[in-house]
């Protein structure tokens, strides 16, 4: 991060290598953030959209994971309008030629505290 505003932090996506290296940061910067709002207006203004939150029965993660999560929320970042963000030279070509966009998931405890973010690519040929 290059800020300590950590609702102004840039995270320097060209030196994540890998999704892993990507969801670690992305996990250290949820945390710190601490709340949806912070974390749904940090997405507004990199160019993520459909930011989406879902809890109780609509929690998708939270049914497969029986029931230990309290909120889930998720972001779309659109290759096709806007690039791949991270990820080094083969695997940006990899994502331009097969992947449209690909969503940020994370998951907070019942809590409110984070346990799991993670990116999901999704293909061009899903409808």
């Amino acid at each position: 991060m290059i800020t300590q505003d950590l609702g102004r932090a840039e995270l320097r996506w060209p030196e994540f290598r890998s999704q892993y290296e990507a969801e670690v940061c992305l996990f250290r910067l949820f945390d710190r953030l601490g709340n949806t709002d912070m974390i749904s207006a940090w997405f507004a203004k990199l160019g993520f959209t459909e930011f989406r939150l879902r809890e109780g029965e609509d929690a998708f993660w939270g049914f497969l994971l029986g029931n230990k999560t309290g909120i889930e929320f998720e972001a779309s970042w659109s290759i096709r309008e806007l690039g791949p963000i991270y990820g080094g030279f083969f695997n940006k070509l990899k994502q331009e030629a097969f992947t449209a966009y690909f969503t940020v998931t994370g998951l907070t405890d019942k809590s409110g505290k984070l346990v799991w973010v993670f990116i999901q690519g999704h293909s061009k040929l899903e409808k």
